[in-house]
């Protein structure tokens, strides 16, 4: 029968071997780390540690106590096991694909002639036109642009031609493709949109995770309880009456020229409300999903 050697006294939690340390995610963020240690102890001794006890100091960095392993016996009444402490994650961002409904919108009596203000601007194809009142378009919306033209330097035209809109920089300002009178110079009337409303409809479109995390504790942590952590609610539209709908309208809250404002700027939206868990220990996740207005 093998005998069992003892070299220390085991009554307390003893260091056995190095620390480990990794990236807590180390394909999206290196510097957030996760430790751990060994430790080896009479069974009878034994006692957890409470989780968000502090643990080691790396690169001024504080970290927390998130996990102790099963214990392994190890004989002559002894016990090995693995502490893990964590720093807390700093925010980071992932993207994925994911199917959004895309509000709707109705424009309602905005489809009147809105004049414009007769002069244009072209940069590399691109034409930039003014109206001389808020036009209330958004990127995607057809529109017809009526000016006139001289012809062969003899005598003046009036056309119509439709086109997309690219971009609302402003309020009153919007861009389309060019076309062939633009180099005579024309004399720019008015503009009228096509098409007064757009069905909600889901696409497939690329989406911003946004990984937040608090550490829960008495006192020094993020908040007292994790139920406190702000939930980030999801774009929320109200029709007249205040009930929720999926249509933008010139009555809706937001409102369609504040939808349009966001597209100009290529924002993001809040496509659903933040989702909390646990990450580890004391240390909760919690993940917001936003995607670009369109």
């Amino acid at each position: 029968m093998s005998a069992t050697f003892e070299d220390g006294v085991f009554t307390t939690a003893a260091v056995n071997g190095p620390q480990r340390f990794f990236p807590a995610f180390p394909d999206a963020d290196t510097s957030s780390l996760l430790i751990e240690q060994d430790f080896i102890q009479y069974l009878a001794n034994y006692v957890p540690q409470a989780l968000n006890s502090a643990g080691p100091t790396l690169s001024s960095v504080a970290s927390y106590l998130v996990h102790e392993s099963q214990i392994q016996h190890v004989g002559g009444g002894l016990g090995k096991w693995t502490k893990t402490w964590a720093q807390k994650p700093a925010q980071r961002v992932e993207y994925e694909s994911y199917s959004w409904l895309v509000p709707g919108y109705d424009t309602g009596g905005i489809n009147a002639r809105i004049n414009l203000t007769h002069t244009g601007s072209v940069t590399t194809g691109i034409l930039t036109l003014t109206n001389t009142s808020a036009h209330g378009y958004i990127v995607g919306d057809r529109v017809a642009i009526t000016y006139t033209a001289t012809v062969n330097k003899l005598y003046e035209i009036s056309r119509t031609i439709i086109r997309t809109i690219l971009t609302v920089p402003t309020t009153t300002t919007f861009t389309v493709a060019t076309f062939q009178d633009v180099s005579t110079s024309p004399y720019y009337l008015w503009t009228q949109k096509l098409s007064g409303s757009r069905d909600p409809i889901t696409y497939t479109v690329n989406s911003k995770l946004v990984y937040d995390y608090f550490r829960i504790a008495a006192s020094g942590g993020d908040y007292t309880s994790a139920d406190l952590i702000p939930v980030v609610d999801k774009y929320y539209i109200e029709d007249e009456y205040s009930k929720e709908t999926q249509t933008l309208s010139v009555v809706s809250n937001p409102s369609i020229a504040s939808y349009q404002f966001l597209i100009s700027g290529s924002s993001h939206v809040v496509a659903e409300a933040s989702h909390l868990s646990r990450w580890m220990g004391q240390i909760y996740q919690r993940v917001t999903r936003y995607v670009r207005a369109q």
